[in-house]
Order: structure tokens, then sequence, then C-alpha cells
């Protein structure tokens, strides 16, 4: 006896390909058969023979045995005519078993739900969407696949297809595969993102999501459910809607809202009000409009800080900044209450004095009377000046939240640890308010206590106040802290305009040579608009010492010292406290003349002036090569901030003439002035002669009517010459010209005789 091989059917079948009448006999399997087999029907048996040997191993039943028996009777003969073999193929079975093995291995191969999944996802990647769906469609009769029909879901929703994505979801219940909740948070998601271009976005979710509350519905939908209407909501600008989905918010369970579910809504509330506060509306409707968001975010802070204060609620630090952001879009008290609001949640120490002790402070409300009460009868009662004030009657006051002991006995604090978007948010506030000296406080405990990285945004924040504040030396100070791959040719301007503001400072041009020099070994392209404020401070720059220390000294009152070391003591900050006590020093001149000059001498100054020249004279010499053979690839590779563009060209070339005539006013005020000895004037007129003949040469070169022309045409790099004017307007000219000729003539014709 043999044991059945893949190779017995291919002998067996050549063997009675020879012998058409064969003696020997081939027997079914264990079980013998009187019935006679031909080779065509060895072949089906066989191939069935190995489905039920396979099911046999898998079902723990005995394997079956083939054998070939030659003490056999001849077989029957088989005839091979056409017309028995219609119909039929080569192992006896009809046409329409012949993709019976395919499907087979079809059903084998996609029987298991991960290997289904798995091969959507990956034909999806590829952007086989038809071939994707076809295979789940198909699939769908036999197995759930229900990741299947949510990767087609999502891929929908990524492209922006919305209606076909709910499509797949009407269809998916149809071929009876059960939605999960992952299928609706994709669906959901998919309508937020696309709810600013599909206005039935809003609609398509709102019925989605009233289904879910069905009693025969699979999923009841969770808070990520709803989080995810409330952002179609936002996105959509449907405030009625939103508001309407969170009214029918828990107070305990799955659908209980979260930090994500208010900070939706505060962003939703500032994005609806900035978006009606730019559209054409009446200064009489303005007021009114932010009053109200603000008085909308108020009432839900109380919500918040109850369920904080009971533990029922995690605040983390972008909820509060979203509530930050609304109140900075009120008053003057709104403004101070972030001050207040970081306080209470963060633990940051408020050093801005409350709106309330500097003006009139509006009746405080009764204990038994609610916010809500007193906000109706006192808001009509607000000064215009300064919006809603409920910041008076202590809305924002200290808390101290539950906390928990984690299974190794540690507590664990509620406080958010504040980050960049924090720092933002008080920079912006402080901004706001023009107060220099707090952002230099709150700068120091952002990033030395906190150990806050600030990004390129914060930095920039920071100068800005700077400059604001006309504090140069903290400017110069920050820029060299700054990593090199934030500085911008912004983040040089607003250091050098903080120099040049604070002309009162005797450093201040001190502090703009740092500026210039590190811009100079940093950049790779120099700022030309800076060079100019540079020169500007070299000219404009005061040096009286006495007036410098009254405007420092007059910052800050002593009662807001006060308050603000009683601040930085509470906070455990008491080691800022000597940055408040330190004084303005006298300063000495930059040749080490007496303390106590009232104005640096006439030749000091002008060597000033003189140096600001040598330093700005080498850039000359890169404008001039600019100007004349134009940016090569090389240097346009390099900048990253540089457009390669004749609008950026343009501007270029303005700004190196009017650099190129600053400094031809800087070499006249030291002539004329006698700022500098008189054997100096030979090399001064020298110079100034070069810059004369470059700016007469580019600005007759490039007029601003020529200018616009050549932007018009089809030129896309410099050239040396002139660029060429159209045909058309050549000719428009020289008709031009030739009928003031014409008038010419005629008018002297008429003036000789009189």
């Amino acid at each position: 006896m043999l044991h059945y091989r893949p190779y017995v059917k291919r002998y067996v079948t050549n063997v009675a390909a020879n012998s058409r009448y064969a003696s020997s006999r081939i027997c079914a399997p264990v079980v013998r058969s009187s019935t006679s087999l031909s080779h065509r029907t060895f072949g089906s048996q066989a191939e069935s023979a190995i489905e039920d040997e396979r099911s046999g191993r898998r079902n723990r039943e005995p394997q079956q045995r083939f054998r070939i028996s030659r003490d056999s009777e001849p077989s029957q003969p088989t005839s091979f005519s056409k017309r028995e073999t219609s119909g039929r193929n080569r192992f006896g079975s009809d046409d329409n078993a012949v993709a019976a093995p395919e499907r087979r291995r079809y059903d084998l191969k996609y029987r298991d739900p991960l290997k289904l999944a798995d091969d959507t996802l990956a034909k999806l990647k590829k952007d086989r969407f038809e071939e994707a769906e076809d295979l789940v469609r198909r699939s769908s009769a036999a197995i759930d696949c229900t990741v299947g029909w949510n990767h087609l879901i999502d891929w929908q929703c990524k492209k922006g297809k919305i209606n076909s994505a709910v499509k797949s979801y009407n269809e998916m219940k149809k071929r009876g595969q059960t939605p999960d909740a992952y299928t609706y948070t994709l669906i959901f998601r998919g309508l937020a993102q696309q709810a600013h271009q599909h206005p039935s976005a809003v609609a398509h979710a709102l019925s989605i999501y009233h289904s879910m509350d069905a009693e025969n519905a699979p999923v009841q939908p969770n808070i990520i459910h709803t989080n995810s209407v409330l952002k179609v909501c936002a996105q959509a600008g449907d405030m009625d809607a939103l508001f309407g989905i969170a009214a029918k918010l828990r107070d305990k369970g799955i659908r209980a809202p979260n930090n994500l579910t208010f900070t939706i809504i505060f962003n939703a509330i500032r994005d609806n009000t900035i978006r009606r506060l730019t559209t054409e509306i009446s200064a009489e409707e303005l007021r009114p409009l932010r009053d109200k968001s603000v008085m909308d975010a108020r009432r839900m802070w109380d919500d918040i800080a109850s369920r904080w204060r009971h533990g029922d609620l995690w605040i983390d630090e972008e909820l509060v900044c979203s509530l930050g952001r609304i109140l900075l879009m009120g008053g003057d008290r709104d403004r101070d209450d972030v001050f207040a609001l970081l306080r209470q949640t963060m633990k940051i120490p408020q050093l801005v004095i409350p709106h309330g002790r500097r003006v009139e402070v509006i009746e405080k409300p009764q204990e038994s009377e609610s916010l809500e009460e007193w906000e109706n009868v006192k808001l009509e009662q607000a000064r215009v000046d300064t919006g809603p004030s409920l910041a008076s009657h202590g809305q924002f006051k200290r808390i101290v939240p539950a906390t928990r002991k984690d299974t190794y006995g540690r507590g664990l604090s509620s406080f958010p640890r504040p980050g960049r978007n924090t720092l933002s948010l008080i920079m912006v506030a402080l901004q706001k308010a023009n107060l220099g000296k707090q952002a230099t406080l709150y700068w120091e405990i952002f990033t030395m206590h906190y150990n806050v990285e600030p990004d390129s945004a914060n930095y920039h924040d920071y100068l800005r106040i700077l400059r604001q504040a006309r504090l140069s030396d903290e400017a110069a100070a920050v820029l060299e802290k700054m990593p090199q791959h934030m500085l911008e040719k912004k983040t040089f301007r607003l250091a050098i305009a903080a120099c040049a503001r604070d002309k009162h400072n005797p450093n201040s041009f001190r502090n703009a040579t740092k500026v210039v020099d590190l811009m100079q070994e940093t950049m790779d392209t120099i700022d030309l608009p800076t060079l100019h404020i540079y020169l500007d401070c070299a000219i404009e720059s005061d040096t009286d010492p006495n007036r410098f220390l009254e405007s420092k000294t007059r910052q800050l009152s002593p009662g807001s010292i006060q308050q603000m070391k009683q601040a930085l003591i509470e906070a455990d900050l008491g080691e800022l406290i000597p940055s408040l006590d330190a004084k303005a020093q006298p300063v000495r001149s930059l040749e080490g003349g007496r303390p106590d000059d009232i104005r640096l001498a006439k030749f000091e100054k002008g060597k000033r002036i003189v140096a600001a020249l040598d330093r700005v004279s080498p850039s000359i010499l890169n404008i001039k090569a600019t100007l004349t053979y134009g940016t090569t690839n090389k240097a346009r590779s390099w900048s990253q901030s540089r457009k390669d563009s004749l609008s950026t060209d343009a501007s270029y070339q303005q700004d190196a003439l009017k650099l190129a005539q600053r400094m031809i006013s800087a070499y006249d005020k030291l002539m004329d002035a006698g700022m500098v000895p008189r054997e100096d004037y030979r090399t001064l007129t020298r110079e100034r002669s070069k810059l004369t003949a470059l700016v007469t040469k580019f600005k007759a070169k490039y007029e601003p009517d020529t200018w616009n022309r050549f932007k018009a045409s089809s030129f896309r790099t410099w050239n040396k010459e002139r660029p060429e004017i159209p045909a058309t307007e050549k000719v428009a000219e020289q008709a031009a010209e030739s009928v003031a000729e014409q008038t010419t003539e005629t008018t002297g014709t008429e003036d000789q005789p009189k």
C-alpha cells in the first residue's frame, strides 16, 4: 500500500493515458468500491480527499490514506469525445465549479477579521479605495468586518468626502455590520475637520448623535462622542446647537463633562465673537457683544471651579488659557483678572495691582446674592471704559482643591503646571497693560522657577513688551540667550527698536551695537532696516544720566513694589526680591567721562556716529554688488527667509537706497555740526561722494514708474542694463513726444512776434 502524495496523481494519470484499457484498478480511500474509476474520476476524488484530509487534521480525526491495488478488475473504457466532455472540466466537475478552489482559498484567507483589516488598510494606503471597498463588501456576508468598514470611513473623512463617509456608514448597517464606538468617533472627527466647508456637517452630526440615544442603539454615547460633536458645532459656528448639546450633559457617569469639553466651549465662544467682530458691526453693538461673551465664560467658570474644588474635574493648562484669552477681550478689569486666574489655578504670584484699587470700586455683591442676580443688576452700572467688573466680588479667589493619595502614598496635586501657552497669555496681557517691569519678573519666574523653555513666539512677545517699555538692556540680554535657529529678521528689528526708543539711556547705543554684531555673526543676509535703525540710534540718542535715573525710578510706585514683594514671598520666590530693590546707577560714557556729566561732549558723540558708520560701511559693498549683479543662487539657498521674487528684490532696492541716504545725512551732520576734527573732513567727504554716486546711479536706473513696468514684464533675473520698455509703450511714448514737440513749435512761433 502506498501513501498518497502529490505526485501519485500525476503518475496514475500518465499510466491511464498510455493504457486506455488498463488492468489496474484505483480504489477509493480505505473503503473499497466496486465502481470502476477512470483517470479523470480519480482527479476529482483525489482533490476531495485532500480537503477531507485537511478537515480531519483540524478536527483531530484519523487521516485517510490512498492505496493502489494491482489485482483489480479492468476499468470501463472512457470516451474522450467532445460531446461527453462538454460543460465539464478536466476534473469531471461543472463549469460553475471552476471558481470553487479560488473561492475556497479566498474564504480561507479572509476568514480572519484581523487579516482582512490589514489588507484593507494596505490597499487604502495605496489609494486603491475601490478594491478595498469591494473586499470589505464581499467579506461582510461571512465574517464580522467592522474594523474594515472603519478604515473605509476614516479614509473618506481624511480625503474630505463627508457625504461618501456617511453613505458608507449607512451601508455598513444595511449589510449587518454593527458600528462600534470608534466608528462614531471617526465620523464625528471627520465632520469636525470639514465643518467649515460642508454646511450639512452639523445636520449629519446631530442626526447620528441623537440616533445613539435610542433604546436599541448598539452604542451609547460617551463624553468622547459628545466632545467630537461639540467640535463640529464649534467649527461650523452653530452656537445654538453647541449650547443645546452642552445643556444635556450629565453630572456623573460616562457623559459627564471633562476639561476638554469646557475648552471646546471656551474656544467656540471666543472664535464666534472674533468672527462677528471682524464683520461690519456698529460701535454700539460691539461692546455688548464682548461683554456677553465674557459673562458667559465667567458663569461657566463658576461651575468649573466648583467641580474642581470637589475633585470631580481635572483642569489643565489649555483650559485655563482658553478662559484667559476670553478675558483679554474685555475691559481693564477683565484683563487684570487674568493674573488672578493664574494665581488661583497655577499658584503664579499676582504682580499686577487689580484695577479696582486704582479706580473707583463698584459695589460688591452680598453674600446671599448669586453671581447671576448680581451681574444682571450691576452690569448697567459698570463703567463703560472698564467693561464688566465681576472681579470685585472675588470670583478668582484662592482655593485649595481636593487631592487624593496614590498607591505609593504620594500626594497627587491638581494644580496644572504652566507652560509656553501660559507664558504667551501673560505676555499678551502685560503688553496690553504696558507693564514692562512686571514682564521681566514674570519672565524670570517662568524660565528659572518653572523651567519653561520659551519658543519663538514667546521670545518675540517678550521683545515687543521690552520695545514698548524702552528696556534696551533686557532686550540685548534676551537676544544673546536666544537659540540661533530662532533668530529672524523681525527678532533683530524688535531688539534694535527697543534700543532706539530707549534713547535717554546712555547704554542704548552700546546695546544696539551688540544687536548689530550678533546679526552679522548669525544671519546670512543682513537686514537693512535694522542697520537703518542702528544709525538712527547713534544720531538721535540722548545721554542725560539724571533724566535716565528719574525715568527709571518712576516706573513703579512704592506701593506697587511692596505688593509685588508680598506676592513673591507667598509664592516662595523670595530670591527675586533683590531685583525690585535694585536702583539704576549712574553710567559712564564710552570714553570714560565723569558720571555727573549732563550730556556727552560733542566730539564724543561724533565718535559714536563714526563708529556706527564704520560698522555699516562693509554692508554697502554687498549692497552695491547685489544691486548690480543680483543675488546669486547660492546666496538665495543660504537665506531661508528670503523669497526669490521680484517684489522682494524691489523692497531690497528701496531699503538699500534709504540706508545710503541715511548714511549721507550722518556724514553731513558730522561735518556741519563740527563733531569731528577738521583733518577728517577729507576722508568723510570722499566716503560721502561714493554713497552719493551710488544713490544717483541706482535711483535713476530704477525709478518708481520704470520699476512698475519692470515688475509687469517677463524679466525674472536682474540685468546690468536698464530694463527694456515694451514695444507698445515705446510707440505710445514716441507719439506723446511728437505731440509735445509740435505744441512747443507752435507756441514758439506765436511768441516770436510778440
